[in-house]
């Protein structure tokens, strides 16, 4: 499968940032990796488009 790779810089806190880290770590994936999926499942449990 192939993915359109997008740039982005975010703002997160360092906490938050440590802890991006480590799950890609455990993991053996990037963050960014890491982020798509906490998304997918985020998107998964949560209809944010019935939030208006």
């Amino acid at each position: 499968m192939t993915m359109n790779l997008v740039s982005r810089t975010l703002e997160i806190d360092a906490d938050t940032d440590a802890r991006l880290r480590e799950i890609a770590s455990e993991r053996g994936k990037d963050v960014a990796t890491v982020l798509a999926e906490a998304v997918a499942l985020l998107d998964s449990v949560i209809d944010l488009s019935a939030r208006s």
